[in-house]
Protein backbone atom coordinates (compact mmCIF):
# COMPACT_ATOMS: atom_id res chain seq x y z
CA UNK A 1 0.00 0.00 0.00
CA UNK A 2 1.43 3.56 -0.96
CA UNK A 3 -0.77 5.78 1.31
CA UNK A 4 -3.38 4.00 3.82
CA UNK A 5 -6.58 5.81 4.37
CA UNK A 6 -9.70 5.32 6.48
CA UNK A 7 -11.30 3.24 4.45
CA UNK A 8 -8.67 1.79 2.57
CA UNK A 9 -5.69 3.48 0.41
CA UNK A 10 -3.67 3.91 -2.80
CA UNK A 11 -2.09 0.91 -4.34
CA UNK A 12 -0.64 1.84 -7.23
CA UNK A 13 -0.25 4.84 -9.46
CA UNK A 14 0.00 4.57 -13.61
CA UNK A 15 0.34 7.27 -16.08
CA UNK A 16 0.49 7.83 -19.88
CA UNK A 17 0.34 10.63 -22.42
CA UNK A 18 -0.49 10.55 -25.95
CA UNK A 19 -0.32 13.42 -28.18
CA UNK A 20 -1.98 14.45 -31.46
CA UNK A 21 -0.13 17.36 -32.99
CA UNK A 22 -2.08 20.17 -34.89
CA UNK A 23 -1.37 22.79 -37.47
CA UNK A 24 2.32 22.17 -38.69
CA UNK A 25 3.16 25.85 -38.43
CA UNK A 26 1.45 27.14 -34.69
CA UNK A 27 0.14 23.17 -33.12
CA UNK A 28 -3.20 25.07 -33.20
CA UNK A 29 -5.55 22.38 -32.36
CA UNK A 30 -2.84 19.96 -31.00
CA UNK A 31 -3.85 17.89 -28.29
CA UNK A 32 -1.99 17.45 -25.81
CA UNK A 33 -3.89 14.60 -22.59
CA UNK A 34 -2.35 13.58 -19.41
CA UNK A 35 -3.96 10.59 -17.96
CA UNK A 36 -3.40 8.61 -14.63
CA UNK A 37 -5.17 5.54 -13.00
CA UNK A 38 -4.64 5.49 -9.05
CA UNK A 39 -5.89 2.70 -8.14
CA UNK A 40 -7.49 2.49 -4.67
CA UNK A 41 -8.73 -0.91 -2.19
CA UNK A 42 -12.39 -0.37 -3.60
CA UNK A 43 -11.34 1.15 -6.78
CA UNK A 44 -9.61 2.87 -9.24
CA UNK A 45 -9.72 7.04 -10.05
CA UNK A 46 -9.20 7.78 -13.37
CA UNK A 47 -7.62 11.76 -14.28
CA UNK A 48 -7.68 12.74 -17.77
CA UNK A 49 -6.83 16.41 -18.81
CA UNK A 50 -6.58 17.44 -22.38
CA UNK A 51 -5.15 20.51 -22.87
CA UNK A 52 -3.92 22.19 -26.32
CA UNK A 53 0.38 22.98 -27.35
CA UNK A 54 1.46 21.62 -24.23
CA UNK A 55 1.03 18.69 -20.83
CA UNK A 56 -0.88 20.00 -17.98
CA UNK A 57 0.04 17.44 -15.22
CA UNK A 58 3.57 16.25 -15.58
CA UNK A 59 4.53 13.53 -13.05
CA UNK A 60 6.22 15.28 -10.85
CA UNK A 61 3.66 17.11 -10.13
CA UNK A 62 1.41 14.70 -9.05
CA UNK A 63 3.66 12.76 -7.01
CA UNK A 64 4.56 16.39 -5.41
CA UNK A 65 0.87 16.85 -4.58
CA UNK A 66 0.10 13.43 -3.35
CA UNK A 67 3.55 13.66 -0.91
CA UNK A 68 3.39 17.33 0.04
CA UNK A 69 -0.17 16.16 1.53
CA UNK A 70 0.39 12.53 2.86
CA UNK A 71 -0.47 13.06 6.38
CA UNK A 72 -4.28 14.75 4.98
CA UNK A 73 -4.65 12.07 2.62
CA UNK A 74 -4.31 9.57 5.47
CA UNK A 75 -7.46 11.23 6.92
CA UNK A 76 -9.56 11.01 4.16
CA UNK A 77 -12.44 8.54 2.64
CA UNK A 78 -11.74 7.25 -0.80
CA UNK A 79 -14.31 9.37 -1.97
CA UNK A 80 -13.14 12.15 0.27
CA UNK A 81 -9.78 11.91 -1.55
CA UNK A 82 -10.77 11.73 -5.25
CA UNK A 83 -13.45 14.66 -4.40
CA UNK A 84 -10.14 16.39 -2.94
CA UNK A 85 -8.18 15.49 -5.79
CA UNK A 86 -10.58 16.82 -8.21
CA UNK A 87 -10.33 20.22 -6.34
CA UNK A 88 -6.75 20.21 -6.22
CA UNK A 89 -6.54 19.94 -9.86
CA UNK A 90 -9.17 22.56 -10.78
CA UNK A 91 -7.48 25.04 -8.44
CA UNK A 92 -4.25 24.32 -10.83
CA UNK A 93 -6.10 24.68 -13.68
CA UNK A 94 -8.05 27.81 -12.91
CA UNK A 95 -4.42 29.70 -11.21
CA UNK A 96 -2.68 29.35 -14.20
CA UNK A 97 -2.92 30.44 -17.89
CA UNK A 98 -3.57 27.68 -20.41
CA UNK A 99 -5.82 25.80 -22.45
CA UNK A 100 -7.15 23.08 -20.59
CA UNK A 101 -9.90 21.58 -23.00
CA UNK A 102 -11.17 18.72 -20.45
CA UNK A 103 -10.12 17.65 -16.85
CA UNK A 104 -12.12 14.83 -15.95
CA UNK A 105 -11.90 12.44 -12.84
CA UNK A 106 -13.86 9.23 -11.73
CA UNK A 107 -13.66 7.11 -9.43
CA UNK A 108 -15.22 3.50 -10.45
CA UNK A 109 -15.75 1.06 -7.83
Amino acid sequence: MLIEMQDGGIKAVRYDQTHSSGCDTCDYGSSYIDEYDIEMTQGTIHVEVDQMYEYFLSEGYMMQLLIQNVDSIRQMTEDDFCTWLESEINKKKDSEYNSVETVQVTFKK
